[in-house]
This record gives structure tokens, C-alpha cells and sequence, in this order.
């Protein structure tokens, strides 16, 4: 398990205002009721997509500057949850993953990590992310989070709702023999995911699994100019089919910027939201084709030099770290009137058709990342291994073209990997 020996000097004044919830899928269902983002409740209702998948994505940042010769960071925790719901509303399926990325930063700006850093999930970690040494069960981490999914199979969305005691550990004894880390954030992301779920063709029996592919770059400052770090976390939710066929995906993207000061100082951005969250608001700044450049995709997020300048002013004697909360969107709802639509598995049908121009081709991000799910559908991790890109990573097969032109390089990684791991059921 990851520690920072200098985080309890410099952050925990701020950690309980700064680590907040920061975004996700919106609704997939028909409701009209506004959601509230923290709870994950729906006020007009609860009102489920029965045979739906589901996937919630939230993340929090943090940061430290170097302090007495140890290195400053800025850290990303990126929480995926996927579920399927049966026929009746209830959780058929659920497992869920954390990518954590802690980027070093060195006294003068410098850069502690390259680009060949590899950035294991906590899943992934198995036995070495090291939280069985210090369970009071003798449990590691993944094997509580999978006593937690296993335990709300089976259930409605509003009996999981009250499983967590105050402070967030189990509060039945049968989950508490199994589980007994804070399972608050969760239970949060697997109640988002059941108010985001979609019909997209996903199965009870078929086995759901997630893939996370994460990826980091930067520059480090100078005398002159700022430095800049920058992380990228993909993910995908897959059902996969007795015959290993995709049957539904999901597919989210969480990209975060943190500036450096030549002075070590870390500046983290100011709110993080997932990319599929931000809608039209998404304008660019992929890692893989970028139309954008690194400090202008830092700007875009963190606000002008002079705003950042502002921000590190205030944050000096409160500790390096920050994050806002985002609101929920409802592009969900774009992808389950596009599966209702008569499409085909190929993505092909009376709804497929190009929008106008758009700085990165055919739609919005999350408009070309559903339009990616949707040509997954019916296809092995075969098919998908043999996608031609181009040098860019923009698909070269024009059936792909008609709907995705962006760069779905890392997409391809994500939805390898969760094939991959759907190979052994999790619950």
C-alpha cells in the first residue's frame, strides 16, 4: 500500500474539504428527476433501466509540495464501479477497481516519473497494494472490495442504500465478516451506476469485468517557465458473453493537470470531472492525437496563470490540495436512445449518421465514445486486438469512422484488458 510519510505534515488540515466527489455517467434511464451528485439518489424518484449496465466513475486529487528533502507529488484516485441490473431492478453483477497515480515531484520543479511508469490498479496490485497486514480480518484490499460486490448482488438499489454504518464501515455483520474498510465512496459509485445503468444488450449470465489503463507525462519546470505534469486514466466496462463476445460497454476518460513551480511548489487543478461528464464542455486535449497542447489542456483546467498564481496564494497555509465537486450530466440517456434506435452491432443503422464538423471529428467526446461501445458490441477481444489505427490512434475502418474519428488507442488497451479480466468471474 502506498504511503507518504510527509502527507499527515502538510495536508491533513485540508484532506477533509479537498477530497471530494468529482464525476461520473449520468442517467441512462427515462427519468425526469434531477440527481444530486453526492448521494447518488434521484429527487424525482428512483427509476432503474432493468437489464441495464451501468458504470460510475469518480475521482479526488490531492497534492504536497517537497518538504525537508522529500519529494512533493500530485495524486489522482480514479474509483470505477460497473454493474448489471436483472429484469427486476435488482444487481445481478457488480465489481469495482481503483487506479491510483502519484506523480513525484522534486524540489526544483523536477520531474520524478516518465512516461514508461507503469500505474497498476489496486485490483491489479493484488497482495502488494499491503492492506492485509494491517486488516483486522487479515484481508487485502481487493478481497474486501469483492465481499462487498458480492454482497450487494442480489439487491435493489435501495436496500445496498443503507448498508454503511456512520463513517462509512458495514453495518451488517455478514458484510462486516468480510469487509471492514469505509465502504461510504463504494457504495456511492455503485448506486450511480444503477441510476446510470442502459439496456444496451448486457445479460444477468454473461460475466462483467472492468479494464483501467493509465498513463502519465510531463515537463519540468525551469527558471523560466513552469513546469506541468498531466495523468490520463481510461476506463471500460464490458459484459462478455458465454462465446467471449462483447454484449455492452462503457467507456470513460479522467485527465487531470497539475502545474509546477520552479520553486517546488505544486499547484493540483481546481475540480476534476470525467471526460464523458463534461459533454460538449470536452473540447480536446487528448494525449493520443491531441489537438490541443499540454499548457493549454493545464490552462483549460486549472484557469488562467494569473488564477493559478491566486489559488497558490490562498492554499499556502492550508496545504497543497484541491478538488470541486461536478454536477451530473445526461449523456446516458444520448446512448440508450441510440441502442433503441435500430442500430446494428456493427454501429451501423437509420441512426448512425455524422453530425456537422467538430474540432475533434464527428461529435462531442462522449458522442464518439458511444458511438466506440456501440461497434464493440458482438465483437472478441480478437476482433478488437486487430483494429487498425492510423499513427494518431484514430481508427482507419470506415464502419469505426462513421461514428468515432478521435484517437481510441487507449480505449482499445481498456477494453482489451476488461476482456481479459472477464475471463474469471468476480461474484
Amino acid at each position: 500500500m502506498q504511503t507518504n510519510r510527509h502527507i499527515p505534515r502538510i495536508l491533513a488540515p485540508a484532506l477533509a474539504a479537498a477530497l471530494l466527489f468529482t464525476g461520473c455517467f449520468g442517467r441512462g434511464g427515462a427519468s425526469s428527476g434531477s440527481s444530486d451528485p453526492m448521494s447518488g439518489s434521484s429527487s424525482g424518484g428512483a427509476d432503474y433501466a432493468a437489464g441495464g449496465t451501468g458504470m460510475s466513475v469518480t475521482a479526488k486529487v490531492i497534492a504536497a509540495d517537497p518538504f525537508e528533502g522529500e519529494d512533493g507529488f500530485g495524486q489522482t484516485d480514479v474509483t470505477v464501479t460497473a454493474v448489471v441490473l436483472d429484469q427486476e431492478g435488482r444487481i445481478a453483477a457488480c465489481t469495482i477497481d481503483t487506479a491510483q497515480l502519484q506523480l513525484p515531484f522534486t524540489e526544483g520543479g523536477g520531474l520524478g516519473f516518465t512516461e514508461a511508469t507503469q500505474y497498476p490498479t489496486k485490483r491489479e496490485m493484488g497482495t502488494g497494494y499491503g492492506l492485509k497486514e494491517a486488516s483486522s480480518i487479515g484481508k487485502e484490499w481487493y478481497e474486501q472490495v469483492d465481499a462487498f460486490c458480492a454482497y450487494v448482488v442480489g439487491k435493489t438499489p435501495e436496500q445496498v442504500a443503507g448498508i454503511a454504518a456512520p463513517g462509512g464501515t458495514p453495518a451488517d455483520p455478514d458484510l462486516a465478516s468480510g469487509c471492514t474498510i469505509d465502504v461510504s465512496q463504494y457504495l456511492e459509485g455503485v448506486l450511480m451506476a444503477c441510476e446510470n445503468a442502459v439496456v444496451l444488450g448486457g445479460q444477468p449470465g454473461d460475466r462483467l469485468a472492468l479494464g483501467i489503463v493509465s498513463s502519465a507525462e510531463g515537463t519540468a519546470a525551469t527558471a523560466e517557465q513552469s513546469g506541468s505534469a498531466r495523468s490520463l486514466i481510461t476506463c471500460a466496462a464490458v459484459t462478455v458473453d458465454e462465446e467471449g463476445r462483447i454484449t455492452s460497454a462503457r467507456l470513460d476518460e479522467v485527465e487531470t493537470g497539475f502545474s509546477l513551480g520552479y520553486d517546488g511548489i505544486v499547484t493540483p487543478p481546481s475540480g476534476v470531472t470525467s471526460k464523458y461528464a463534461q459533454g460538449a464542455g470536452y473540447t480536446g486535449g487528448m494525449m493520443d492525437g491531441a489537438d490541443l497542447t499540454m499548457d493549454a489542456v493545464l490552462n483549460d483546467t486549472m484557469g488562467s496563470e494569473t488564477a493559478a498564481d491566486a489559488a497558490l496564494n490562498e492554499d499556502r497555509m492550508a496545504g497543497r490540495s484541491g478538488s470541486t465537486d461536478s454536477t451530473m450530466s445526461d449523456h446516458a440517456g444520448d446512448l440508450a436512445a441510440d441502442a433503441a434506435s435500430g442500430l446494428t452491432e456493427e454501429g451501423e443503422g437509420a441512426g448512425e449518421t455524422a453530425t456537422a464538423p467538430h474540432p475533434m471529428g464527428v461529435g462531442d467526446w462522449h458522442t464518439q465514445a458511444d458511438a466506440f461501445a456501440r461497434w464493440l458490441r458482438g465483437r472478441t477481444v480478437e476482433d478488437i486486438r486487430e483494429l487498425q489505427l492510423d499513427e494518431e490512434g484514430r481508427p482507419t475502418d470506415a464502419d469505426v469512422l462513421t461514428g468515432t474519428a478521435m484517437s481510441v488507442r487507449n480505449f482499445v488497451k481498456a477494453v482489451t484488458k476488461a476482456c481479459e479480466n472477464a475471463s474469471v468471474s468476480v461474484n
